[in-house]
């Protein structure tokens, strides 16, 4: 049986190639109808780049459609964090969920 899991983090990659976790999300963006290309090089300022994203794109349905398209579950947001952190981070998460299992399964 295959079993999800929930305990990989963006932060921690390692088993896959950051390039195409980015691939992913720039392509994931653009199948929403926005386009986007990311230039920071590690996961902290990716996170902070996708956060600044967010706020800009956070008008009428363009953010829903994005999540929608994502698949992102918003209840693993931190509420301790800033809104638009939380949701980076749980996006980068989830990008690399889907990565991570393309390649290993």
């Amino acid at each position: 049986m295959l079993e999800t899991n929930n305990d990989i983090e963006f932060e921690s990659i390692q088993e896959v190639d950051l390039i195409d976790v980015v691939n992913q999300l720039e392509k994931d963006i653009q199948s929403s109808g926005e386009r986007y290309e990311f230039t920071s090089e590690t996961p902290e300022n990716l996170i902070s780049e996708l956060s600044d994203y967010l706020k800009k794109v956070d008008k009428g349905t363009r953010l829903s459609n994005l999540l929608y398209r994502i698949d992102v579950n918003t209840a693993y947001m931190d509420p301790k964090q800033p809104y638009y952190v939380s949701l980076s981070r749980v996006i980068w998460n989830r990008i690399f969920q889907k990565v991570w299992f393309r390649k290993n399964y």
